[in-house]
């Protein structure tokens, strides 16, 4: 897929789609080009308008916000996009225990018992903190996390280990109506009691962690998933004994701790996380197995070394060169770098809801597009008072219903020739450029490689000299003097390798000596003393020109 915006956000690619949400690899667009990777988890459209599964989102949103712990996911924002609910969290470079469990099978090998005692411990300290949590006030959450099974374990290339997917948790907090007669969860990972449609209470998430250890220690599951009827009947009357009975990989004392962990009755199983993580921990003390996140991490690397190599790679590919906040770089100076640089592909600038997206070619501007109501083209043509509101009007109707451009319709009738649409279009769209540059806030990014699908004239606007004349009548000196101000007093240096920008410029006479000026002097304060007191220069004119020079790399400062 595109790149695309999605509020604060750019994301990059999907990574994955649920019944209820899709989630993305994404960045936050005013961040620089090395900030860290995240996913953004946002509803699908289909159920936008559905109040329950509206109300599921924001509870996970909710509860996943309400805990800070290493084991756990972290959620860094919430909101609500265009009708659409989100939430960010951090991304985890790795993959998922269910992953890691059919890679192993595939290639018929265990995983080592120092890794798998590694992943439960930290597997049940992040239950700890689940089923323990507290508001600010002091108040225990009772949080069930509800969908404890190996694809919502997440395992990072470093060695951590995070439990995900709040969807269908339950707690205090939780505003929604008690369901009858509703499973919620993967079969295989059900209690009896949810199967018995009873009571249930964080227990169910003890329950799920010790089929989990069983499944990492045997790589089978615990019971037959050729159909659901004899699945839900294995998990309410097998035998649990003869679960674990003649299993080469568990010895007795284990054999009791993962009894214990998937006893039917809630009654005789572990209370809490914090005791059956006790019992696990004197085993691993008893049987002297040491633990730590190097060993986990080798491992992780050792078993996707082709696709970490290749995750990495793509990671790279994604992080744009041209990012960042407008109020630190200005839109004149990222425009000339891609001129300077001959790219191709889309600018997208957002400034509080309002976006415009600047196409290049080469380094050159083709095409502009934007959602400013005010610059659409029949807006423009009204405003230029080119055709009355009426025609217009009655153009868009029947565009509308014939599903063709404004553009098109208005040649195609006559009302306009098609020299003078040329003339209109070019216009708008330098409008639509010189709005950009009054701008000193917002975000932006580049997109190397995307063009419009829209038809683009030759706009002929020129490159460095377009660049220069916009910023001379449509940049506020505000925008100018907070950019120059780091470098006042700093000593001037020339880089005579950018000469070749500045003879692209066509100053004027005036222009020119101001040019020399600047170039004889030490410092941008000393030079603009000499051009305002000595030739009287106004102070505007001599920033706008030392602007260009700098953003063209002409000036540098030592």
């Amino acid at each position: 897929m595109n790149q695309i915006v999605f509020g604060n956000y750019i994301l990059t690619r999907r990574i994955g789609t649920g019944g209820m949400a899709e989630v993305f690899l994404a960045r936050k667009l005013s961040a620089a080009n090395t900030a860290k990777s995240l996913a953004l988890k946002k509803l699908l459209d289909k159920h936008k308008n559905d109040p329950e599964t509206v109300s599921l989102f924001l509870n996970e949103a909710r509860l996943m916000s309400c805990i800070l712990h290493p084991n756990i996911i972290e959620v860094y924002d919430v909101g609500e996009i265009e009708n659409t609910p989100y939430l960010v969290m951090e991304y985890i470079y790795g993959k998922d225990l269910y992953s890691v469990i059919k890679t192993v099978q595939n290639l018929g090998i265990p995983i080592p018992i120092d890794i798998i005692f590694y992943i439960m411990t930290e597997i049940l300290e992040g239950l700890n903190i689940i089923h323990t949590a507290r508001d600010n006030k002091g108040n225990d959450l009772k949080i069930v996390h509800g969908d404890i099974n190996p694809s919502n374990i997440f395992i990072s290339y470093e060695g951590e280990v995070k439990i995900g997917d709040f969807g269908i948790a339950k707690s205090r907090l939780d505003t929604r109506k008690k369901e009858k007669n509703v499973l919620k969860g993967k079969i295989s990972y059900l209690a009896p009691e949810q199967i018995m449609l009873k009571d249930f209470n964080h227990q169910i998430d003890i329950y799920d962690a010790g089929l989990i250890l069983y499944e990492m220690l045997t790589l089978k599951k615990a019971f037959d998933e050729s159909n659901d009827e004899r699945l839900m009947n294995e998990i309410l009357n097998k035998d649990i004994d003869s679960i674990v009975y003649n299993r080469k990989e568990i010895d007795e004392e284990l054999k009791s701790i993962i009894l214990k962990a998937i006893h039917k009755d809630p009654k005789k199983r572990y209370k809490t996380a914090a005791e059956f993580h006790k019992d696990l921990n004197l085993y691993i003390q008893i049987h002297n197995i040491k633990l730590n996140y190097v060993m986990l991490k080798n491992f992780m690397c050792a078993l996707y070394e082709e696709q970490l190599e290749n995750e990495l790679m793509i990671s790279r590919q994604e992080k744009s060169d041209y990012s960042g906040s407008v109020s630190i770089t200005p839109i004149p100076k990222t425009i000339i770098n891609l001129m300077k640089d001959r790219k191709t592909g889309r600018l997208y600038i957002e400034n509080s809801g309002t976006y415009k997206n600047i196409y290049f070619k080469e380094g050159k501007i083709y095409y502009v597009s934007s959602n400013y109501q005010h610059e659409f083209i029949g807006e423009f043509i009204v405003r230029r008072g080119i055709l009355p509101r009426d025609i217009i009007n009655e153009a868009l109707n029947i565009c509308k219903i014939e599903n063709q451009r404004l553009i098109d319709y208005l040649v195609k009738k006559g009302i306009l020739k098609p020299y003078e649409m040329y003339n209109t279009l070019l216009e708008q769209i330098k409008e639509k450029i010189f709005h950009l540059f009054s701008w000193d806030k917002g975000n932006y990014i580049y997109f190397d490689g995307e063009i419009t699908k829209q038809e683009a004239l030759p706009l002929n606007l020129g490159d460095f000299d377009f660049v220069y004349r916009c910023i001379t009548q449509y940049t506020p000196t505000h925008i100018v003097e907070s950019y120059l101000s780091n470098f006042i007093f700093q000593p001037i240096q020339i880089n005579t390798d950018a000469m070749q920008y500045l003879e692209r410029i066509k100053f004027n006479a005036s222009e020119s000596k101001l040019v020399k000026i600047i170039s004889q002097k030490k410092n941008m304060n000393e030079a603009i003393n000499e051009a305002v007191l000595t030739y009287n220069y106004k102070k505007d004119e001599v920033l706008k020109v030392f602007f260009m020079l700098e953003i063209i790399d002409y000036i540098r400062h030592q």
